[in-house]
């Protein structure tokens, strides 16, 4: 239905508003045709359908000569195909999150970063959930299946420490917290503990997958296996408290959804190696099992790096981010992910030391930041902390998305099957899965190898 709310006026600020770098485009855009078609054959998102939008147009450029142009847009707007999934994303307020986000605070930090961090927006519209942004495939930005190397979390990790910086950068200028401008904005929305909320019973779903597979993986060692049952609910249920914002550490805008196929990184290759966005990557796709965590060859070799879908947002210290990207991205690779621990640490700060510094090198009106940076050794300390959530956040995403392609595509396909996927009956789904599939069954032991390591259990 939305479709046809898409107005002459509406498309020609679209196309006015997304080349208002570009000389050549004036206001004198006369729309000539447009059209609307799914973004990919496969599902490339969860909380969102994705459309791809062309609009063909004339205008006149600064020579005075008309000239045609076509333009193509990324579309997301709520899922039509499933109701009840539409009303769990209404009241969850995830696309209303996303919307306000990119409507009130998105262009203040963009504005205040070297570095573009996120994709632009050039409409929103709240009924639909619509978002009508540049479409980053054209700029050869895609995902990356499976493991990150390191060439790609130092990309990643330089994105988000410039996140992280506009949002301090933010607070300096205005003299008040991000928390404190937009409250509602930075709302915690994912793991709400109140009743009736959709994710409570969600996060109920995710406990009995979790003692499930606990159970299959350690069944043969009788006296672990039942420590691991009696206590393992009780430690996902620390996410409630995770996710508040911290009394001890400075916390800062928070994108809090950093698994794989939410950081899309740009190549100098057009050759897309990794079944990226460009080609409709499946949702639910890529084993971290079965990536290499070798350096990429130099066709691959990411240079430059985007985070997308602001749904879950909150305001936590930069240690959350940091643990949920390097933890997602790498499940199944501990030993890579302790082996360079500490240089990723220093990548991510010194990214976000020097974002910080070039502002306050370009800016003598403001105040000096260096003081509001948290130290090394204190950003250090909160990434112990916040390695709990690190833990349980690469269970609770991965345990389904890493599943091999198809796995659920019909689940997500019928309403009726969608209904009916949860609690015990989603907990026998997922445990058949985990028995069928090898790479699968690795990774996850890994993952919860790592609950269990963190929380010593």
């Amino acid at each position: 239905m939305w479709r046809s709310k898409f107005t002459t006026e509406i498309l020609q600020q679209i196309v006015i508003d997304s080349n208002n770098t570009d000389p050549q485009v004036t206001k004198d855009v006369t729309i000539r045709s447009w059209s609307i078609e799914p973004f990919s054959k496969t599902r490339v998102g969860f909380l969102g359908d994705h459309h791809s939008l062309e609009i063909i147009y004339h205008c006149l450029e600064s020579d005075w000569k008309e000239r045609e142009k076509k333009d193509r847009f990324f579309v997301k707007s709520l899922p039509t195909s499933m109701p009840s999934f539409t009303n769990y994303l209404k009241e969850t307020h995830t696309s209303i999150k996303e919307i306000a986000i990119y409507r009130h605070l998105m262009p203040l930090l963009l504005g205040l970063s070297n570095r573009r961090f996120a994709p632009r927006c050039y409409y929103l519209q709240d009924e639909d959930g619509l978002l009508v942004m540049e479409d980053l495939s054209l700029q050869n930005f895609r995902v990356k299946s499976g493991t990150f190397d390191l060439a790609h979390l130092e990309q990643a990790l330089q994105s988000l420490a410039s996140l992280h910086a506009a949002s301090i950068r933010l607070e300096t200028l205005q003299g008040r917290t991000v928390a404190e401008q937009f409250p509602e904005l930075i709302a915690e929305n994912a793991w709400l503990h109140r009743e009736g909320y959709p994710r409570v019973a969600e996060l109920e779903d995710n406990i009995l997958c979790l003692v499930a597979y606990a159970r299959e993986l350690y069944g043969d060692e009788r006296e672990r296996c039942q420590r691991l049952l009696e206590r393992l609910p009780r430690v996902m249920r620390q996410m409630y408290d995770l996710v508040q914002p911290s009394k001890t550490y400075r916390n800062v805008f928070s994108h809090a959804d950093l698994w794989n196929n939410n950081i899309l990184f740009r190549y100098l290759s057009h050759e897309d190696d990794t079944g990226g966005i460009s080609k409709g990557r499946p949702f639910g796709t890529g084993s971290a099992a079965a990536a290499a965590a070798e350096a990429p060859s130099s066709e691959s070799q990411p240079v430059d790096c985007v985070l997308v879908d602001f749904q879950l947002s909150r305001f936590v210290p930069p240690a959350y981010d940091f643990n949920m990207l390097v933890t997602l991205t790498t499940a199944g690779h501990r030993t890579f992910l302790r082996k360079h621990w500490h240089h990723l640490q220093e990548t991510y700060y010194k990214s976000l030391k020097l974002q910080l510094n070039q502002h306050n090198a370009s800016d003598t009106s403001a105040c000096s930041g260096i003081e509001h940076i948290p130290s090394f050794d204190e950003f250090k300390a909160s990434c112990e902390h916040y390695r709990k959530a690190g833990a349980l956040d690469s269970f609770i995403i991965n345990y389904m998305v890493l599943l091999p392609a198809g796995c659920l595509d019909e689940t997500f396909a019928s309403p009726d099957l969608y209904d009916a996927f949860r609690g015990e009956t989603k907990c026998a789904k997922m445990l058949q899965l985990l028995r069928s599939h090898t790479k699968y069954r690795n990774t996850m032991k890994d993952i919860v190898d790592n609950i269990i390591e963190t929380f010593q259990i």
